[in-house]
């Protein structure tokens, strides 16, 4: 065709006569492209003969497949109502079917009869990829209508999968409402440097922290120190801390209840609810440092870093808490140690609230909210046990508040988890009475804790008041009276035992392991 200079004409069909006859024309049989097509398909099987022979034999079983091939071999109607039931959801793909030596095919990929489809979720499932993956697997070779559902179901409902979760992805940041006053909200926590222990206490307006040297990890020691702040600075509205044994103790609550201060827990191994402090205490943490290499004043260096003005803010922590600079080795005229005014203040929570809205947009660009849980839902829990990857499967008892939950586990303990710690399945509740003939579950009770050790569960109290926080980073729980005793989804069998048995609400039995026998609960 090189050779030639072909111009192209555009011509109506009615005036290119010759052309229009033979496009008019048809073939008088097709035998000869059936015979073709079944060759082909046939041949190019990548199955051995036993199992084609296992294909046709359960297709031939198949009630529903075979009155998709009686319609095909007889023709289908034009209209989707004309169409026998079983065969009704073939309808919509019938110019893609056809039947083969026994076998009905869409296209190239077999059409699997309802006997052998799990055999083939099995299959396909067994490199234990995700769902996009398998589904790719699938549609390449096989079908049968839902197909897509069946096999995510199946793969939710994969034990070997749901024990090795992959972790949620982030939410979205809630940042805590910015207090009106300062000291009205303040965090607490402990930290360690150097094998001695600290205890940082900050205001969530002012970033203004304190730090003191603890002797004792005891709660006694802990509240004695926040009595000599609040003393100073006056009683906060809201306390917020981790759930360290110094907070939950009996001694604190009671103290929180004289004191008369809202004591708020963050959801356990989620630092960042209560950010300000750890922030708090990441600038201690490197102020120490910084003074014992270079030999110099701590309390100078923190008179000095209370009253540099923070960026974005154009104000010190000093100023914001106290009103006014306060004096330091620094030759500062008087008019600048001189008070502000409350406009000031007013002036600084706005640019405050800027900052904190910037932030937010930072993070959540990508950042994704989880569906919300509901009471029966059945999760996993991310290990937090180091070296674990195994996420055990609960039940969800009910929701704390915005972003926390109570959960029970198979074996009968009750958790609290946040949200992006809890990934959502499809599994099957577990079987009560199963469970209770294989073993009666052990139920860990609180054991004495060297000071200064971590707690590595959180024990929900039976009287946890839901508190909702809209704006808090992550959620807390407002405790009364924080003594660990029965949950409201369990009731004791016999007080007087002095081995305690605990029966709950779906029936299961525990009680206390053998090592916690020469203990007595209070």
């Amino acid at each position: 065709m090189l050779h030639y200079d072909i111009d192209i004409t555009w011509v109506k069909g009615q005036d290119m006569h010759l052309a229009d006859m033979l496009s008019r024309a048809y073939l008088p049989t097709t035998v000869g492209a059936t015979e073709f097509g079944e060759v082909n398909i046939v041949e190019t099987l990548s199955m051995g003969e036993e199992r084609v022979k296992q294909l046709q034999s359960h297709t031939n079983n198949d009630e529903v497949l075979q009155t998709v091939k009686k319609v095909i071999h007889k023709g289908w109607p034009e209209q989707k109502a004309e169409v026998p039931e079983a065969a009704k959801s073939y309808f919509n793909i019938r110019d893609e079917l056809s039947v083969q030596d026994g076998l009905v095919f869409r296209g190239e990929r077999v059409v699997i009869p309802i006997t052998l489809r799990k055999e083939m979720k099995e299959t396909l499932h067994t490199s234990h990829l995700g769902i996009e993956g398998t589904l790719r697997r699938a549609r390449e070779i096989i079908y049968w209508p839902g197909m897509n559902v069946d096999v995510k179901q199946f793969i939710q409902t994969c034990e070997a999968c749901r024990m090795y979760e992959q972790q949620n992805q982030k939410e979205t940041l809630m940042p805590h409402d910015i207090p009106d006053r300062p000291w009205e909200k303040v965090g607490t926590d402990l930290f360690e440097l150097n094998k001695k222990h600290y205890l940082v206490t900050v205001d969530y307006l002012s970033n203004f922290w304190e730090i003191d040297r603890l002797y004792d990890l005891g709660s006694r020691a802990v509240i004695g120190k926040l009595k000599s702040h609040f003393a100073r600075y006056g009683i906060p509205s809201t306390v917020i801390s981790d759930n360290g044994p110094q907070y939950s103790s009996e001694d604190f609550a009671k103290f929180s209840k004289r004191w008369q201060f809202d004591h708020v827990t963050i959801s356990p191994r989620h630092s960042q609810a209560n950010g300000k402090v750890e922030a708090a205490v990441k600038a201690a943490k490197r102020l120490l440092k910084k003074t014992s290499q270079s030999k110099g004043d701590a309390y100078l260096a923190m008179l000095e870093l209370r009253n540099t003005p923070n960026q974005g803010v154009d104000s010190s922590p000093a100023q914001r808490l106290h009103g006014r600079r306060t004096r330091t080795l620094l030759p500062t005229s008087s008019s600048l140690l001189k008070p502000r005014g409350a406009e000031v203040l007013s002036e600084d929570r706005k640019k405050l609230k800027m900052l904190q809205r910037k932030q937010s947009e930072r993070y959540n660009l990508h950042a994704k909210d989880l569906p919300t849980l509901v009471e029966g839902d059945i999760v996993r829990l991310k290990p937090y046990k180091s070296g674990s990857t195994v996420w055990q499967r609960a039940v969800v008892n009910r929701r704390l508040d915005e972003r926390s939950y109570e959960v029970e586990t198979d074996s009968g303990l009750l958790l609290r988890r946040n949200r992006v710690d809890l990934k959502r399945t499809e599994e099957p509740p577990p079987n009560t009475e199963e469970d209770q003939q294989k073993t009666i579950s052990e139920k860990p009770q609180p054991q004495p804790r060297a000071h200064g050790t971590e707690r590595k569960e959180a024990y929900l109290p039976s009287n946890t008041v839901m508190t909702k926080h809209p704006q808090s980073t992550q959620n807390h729980v407002k405790e009364n009276k924080p003594q660990r005793t029965q949950n409201t989804r369990t009731e004791q069998v016999d007080k007087n035992d002095t081995q305690s048995f605990l029966k709950t609400r779906s029936g299961r039995v525990s009680k206390p392991p053998q090592r916690f026998g020469d203990y007595v609960d209070k």
